[in-house]
């Protein structure tokens, strides 16, 4: 918080939104399901943490393309600091 917000503190936050990759909507990010660890990639092309509406939906995809299906009290500042930030890409 004190990097993009400063004199802000996390219990300031009201609300909290995530794309849900299920149902193509926001949704509360404390309702959602995610998967860590997966072959998604993120808009640039390092580790992503997709959400999902369905933890159904969630361990469908998880059982796809790899990866664990937490939630949002699991989800750490270390868990998302080891989101990869090397590209995976390659030509």
């Amino acid at each position: 918080m004190g990097r993009f917000t400063p004199g802000r503190r996390a219990q300031d936050i009201t609300a909290s939104y995530v794309t849900a990759v299920d149902a193509d909507t926001w949704i509360a990010a404390g309702a959602a399901s995610y998967v860590y660890g997966s072959s998604a990639l993120g808009p640039m092309r390092s580790g992503n943490l997709p959400a999902f509406s369905q933890r159904q939906a969630a361990q469908q995809f998880a059982s796809t393309r790899g990866g664990v299906v937490v939630s949002a009290e699991n989800i750490t500042p270390e868990l998302l600091q080891n989101l990869s930030t090397t590209p995976r890409h390659r030509h």
